[in-house]
């Protein structure tokens, strides 16, 4: 299936926001509709969800050319930015944090 037709929003309308809600695709539906049923199937069913996101972050390990260990999952771009920024020891002679004009505006804030 064409890319563009995966997204049924860009059949009726130009989508610019790219930001936290981007263009919800048939995939991303289907997986949040068995989310929920599998919530309302089996309550918190937390190991289920614990194996699918290891799931998930042994695939993108393996698209990147990771080791599933290498890979952070986070809440949020913020959170994850927020953790590693409080990680690093900006004493020493590389105590610069370089960034674009293209940032979500809250890593700007963080750094």
């Amino acid at each position: 299936m064409p890319l563009r037709k995966r997204f049924p929003i860009l059949q009726k309308k130009v989508y610019l926001n790219s930001c936290s809600k981007g263009a919800l695709s048939m995939e991303v539906r289907q997986a949040y509709e068995e989310y929920l049923c599998d919530w309302e199937t089996h309550g918190s069913p937390w190991e289920l969800w614990l194996t699918k996101q290891e799931a998930v972050r042994h695939a993108f390990a393996q698209l990147v050319g990771a080791d599933a260990p290498e890979i952070a999952i986070t809440p949020s771009v913020s959170a994850g930015i927020g953790g590693l920024a409080g990680a690093l020891d900006f004493n020493g002679p590389r105590n610069k944090v370089v960034l674009s004009d293209f940032e979500f505006p809250t890593v700007g804030q963080i750094w």
